[in-house]
């Protein structure tokens, strides 16, 4: 979106409030609302009008008006030219006779010049666009005068071979991308986009004609977005929005969303894979490595003619990072006009039948003081792609090219290494074969065969398809794909197989661990053999381990089966041996007790399939983890740790420390009451004499039998 002010943004949303156009050349007026006719005005901007969604088109901005020409505006691009009667049948008739300070357009000098489109909404003037005059025409001996106008994107029509042949090579994308814009003479945006760090090595056509159009769009191709013209003439890059800037409610369609709006009755998938190749049967290069449902192909781009696989799919990976995950509904949505809305932005529509986000890929914007803004995405349920004679005009010229440049070369290199008679000796040539016989054939720089094979310069091979007999030795490997047809694969160490993948004698797959151990598939379950011996046997579900049967061998004390949340039950095994620690202390929590009793002991019915219809008895792990996140589970999710389970096989030395702790307690507070006991009894004795004293204080005697007085 611009960054026109809220208050700007606001207006275009109040309804009858006062908008006008006026189109400026060189500082000067040429129209206004007074002699535009009414609703004739239109602009359309896109960047991708095609069935489904293109990264790099190059589509001009159009303006298209109807002016009612009063002569109110002598401007110096159209000079003055008083109007004359008609004084002959030949002469145009005009109906009516102008002011006298009143002239006409020149609509010969009109065309070509740049037209400055603003509008006036509210107290304020707001650029919309910069349009070049590319047709002016009066229509027949009328006072009306009708212009057809593109923005700046017009000026990429011209052809720019003479600048791309006398280019220097190796540059980064980003520079040649800024090469053609000054080439151009365009101001542009200085951004670092998703491929300019790719080098350009050398040029890859020889053309004698190409268009600044066809060499932009290969650029933008290459960096996942459109070239677009910001409202004051710059050339910037477009990219489809992350976060939505508008949304029209069909419950207040009477200001801002039609109902004679469209939408599409499914989405259009996101990509979720890019593919970059020269040719419909090229290896190319692709991201991710996993084969995808809906990818996006880039197929003909002369800027990547002659580049490796691996240098392909680092350019696929930066494209993938811009535009994967991108599903939007195709729509045809009729809102009042918002000028400040942009070809890529993310926009939400409310209908009565539900929500949905989309882009505006196209968009109409029609009329003056009440402004109509058609907002347009085309887009098929998954990507297709079709290429048209343009590049594949494009890809013979570079096939051309590198057929000419090694023609020339290998005759050159004959020349010099062999006579005539040599030649004849060395090479035998019929209509179906060329042979080569020599001891050696060196072959330098990338050798290909059909396409489909190819040897490159740093000595790795690309293949579509291969058979091999024999055996292939090598020290790594990846696969996309592995596929053995009888037998197994063994992973071997020292001449000794330690690990094995294969199929067993009853026709299931089977791991091999070593001669006795086994891990096999049998009749719908799997199971674990030792020495022929069955030792475990179960099912797998979809959200669950079933152990249906331990053989004979006892499991370690320290195996368990548990359940984690999303996985369903589990054999696990915990290591409790002082081997594997260090750092032991014994716990010592003072508040152990407060912090058991923060957690509540829950009971609860699970969602998840095995455990739906019967309550269950646990914690709650968030709860759990505000007083002891050691206990909790964690799993990674986009990136993020996310808290999933609590760890119920560690309860336990939690309570064994709580109950280490009372047990504690109990014995202070037992030695306690012994003591107080004796203190007790020790009163008890001391109270009984001074009872006797008492009682003999009270009596008036005394030990020795001497009266007191009371």
């Amino acid at each position: 979106m611009e960054p026109w002010t809220n208050e700007i943004k606001a207006l275009y949303k109040t309804p009858g409030a006062y908008k006008e156009y006026r189109g400026y050349s060189n500082g000067e007026l040429v129209f206004d609302g007074s002699n535009i006719v009414a609703d004739s005005l239109i602009i359309t901007q896109s960047i991708s009008d095609s069935e489904q969604i293109r990264y790099g088109t190059t589509e001009a901005s159009m303006l298209e008006v109807r002016l009612a020409d009063s002569g109110s505006f002598p401007i110096s691009i159209a000079p003055a030219i008083p109007l004359q009667l008609a004084t002959s049948a030949d002469e145009p008739i005009y109906t009516a006779l102008p002011e006298n300070k009143k002239y006409m357009l020149r609509t010969d000098e009109l065309k070509g010049a740049e037209i400055e489109l603003k509008q006036v909404i509210g107290e304020e003037e707001v650029p919309i666009g910069v349009f070049i005059v590319d047709e002016c025409t009066r229509e027949a001996d009328t006072w009306f005068i009708k212009i057809v106008a593109y923005d700046r994107l017009y000026w990429f029509r011209q052809d720019v071979a003479a600048w791309y042949n006398g280019l220097t090579f190796p540059m980064l994308l980003q520079a040649f991308r800024e090469s053609l814009c000054a080439y151009i003479g365009i101001p542009y945006e200085h951004d670092f986009l998703a491929n300019d760090a790719m080098p350009l090595l050398e040029k890859t056509i020889e053309p004698a004609s190409i268009t600044g159009a066809t060499v932009l769009s290969a650029i933008c191709e290459l960096n996942a977005a459109w070239p677009q013209i910001a409202p004051d003439g710059t050339l910037r890059w477009a990219q489809l929005g992350t976060e939505s800037c508008e949304t029209f409610d069909y419950e207040v369609y009477e200001q801002t969303y039609r109902p004679e709006s469209t939408r599409a009755d499914y989405e259009s998938k996101g990509i979720n894979a890019v593919v970059i190749r020269e040719a419909e049967d090229d290896i190319g290069g692709h991201y991710p490595e996993t084969l995808q449902d809906n990818p996006y192909i880039i197929q003909d781009n002369f800027l990547c003619y002659g580049r490796s696989t691996e240098d392909l799919s680092i350019r696929a990976q930066n494209i993938y990072n811009r535009i994967a995950n991108k599903p939007y509904k195709p729509h045809g949505t009729i809102v009042d006009g918002r000028p400040y809305l942009q070809c890529g932005d993310k926009i939400t529509v409310r209908t009565q039948k539900g929500t949905f986000d989309t882009y505006i890929l196209k968009r109409t914007l029609k009329g003056e003081a009440s402004l109509v803004d058609s907002l347009e995405a085309q887009g098929t349920q998954k990507q297709t792609q079709d290429y048209d004679v343009s590049q594949q005009i494009i890809q013979l010229r570079s096939k051309t090219n590198k057929l000419i440049r090694t023609v020339d070369e290998t005759a050159s290199e004959v020349a010099k290494k062999v006579g005539n008679d040599e030649i004849i000796s060395r090479i035998n040539q019929t209509a179906e074969e060329i042979k080569i016989l020599a001891q050696k054939i060196a072959l330098e720089g990338t050798v290909t065969a059909n396409s489909r094979f190819k040897i490159l310069t740093d000595g790795s091979m690309e293949a579509v398809n291969g058979k091999f007999a024999g055996s292939l030795d090598g020290v790594t490997g990846n696969f996309n794909s592995l596929v053995c047809d009888g037998g197994e694969i063994d992973f071997r160490s020292g001449g000794e197989t330690k690990l094995g993948i294969g199929v067993n004698s009853y026709g299931y797959g089977s791991v091999f661990f070593d001669a006795n151990t086994v891990i096999e598939y049998y009749n719908g379950a799997l199971r674990m053999r030792n020495n022929g011996e069955v030792q475990v046997e179960g099912t797998v579900g979809l959200s669950n381990l079933s152990i249906g049967y331990l053989g004979s061998s006892s499991l370690s004390s320290n195996a368990r089966i548990e359940w984690v949340t999303g996985y369903g039950y589990q054999l696990k095994i915990t290591s409790s041996s002082k081997r594997y620690k260090k750092n032991i202390h014994q716990i010592n929590e003072p508040t152990l007790a407060n912090m058991i009793d923060a957690v509540p002991a829950v009971t609860y019915e699970s969602r998840l399939f095995g455990e739906k219809g019967h309550a269950s008895y646990g914690f709650i792990a968030e709860e759990m983890e505000k007083r002891f996140p050691w206990l909790v589970e964690y799993v990674v999710r986009n990136g993020f740790y996310e808290i999933d389970g609590v760890q119920y096989d560690r309860v336990p030395a939690i309570l064994w420390a709580d109950a280490q702790n009372t047990h504690a307690k109990l014995k202070r507070q037992d030695a306690e009451i012994e003591e107080l006991k004796a203190n007790v009894e020790q009163m008890h004795g001391e109270i009984a004499e001074l009872k006797a004293v008492i009682t003999m204080l009270l009596e008036g005697r005394v030990d020795n039998g001497a009266t007191v007085s009371k």
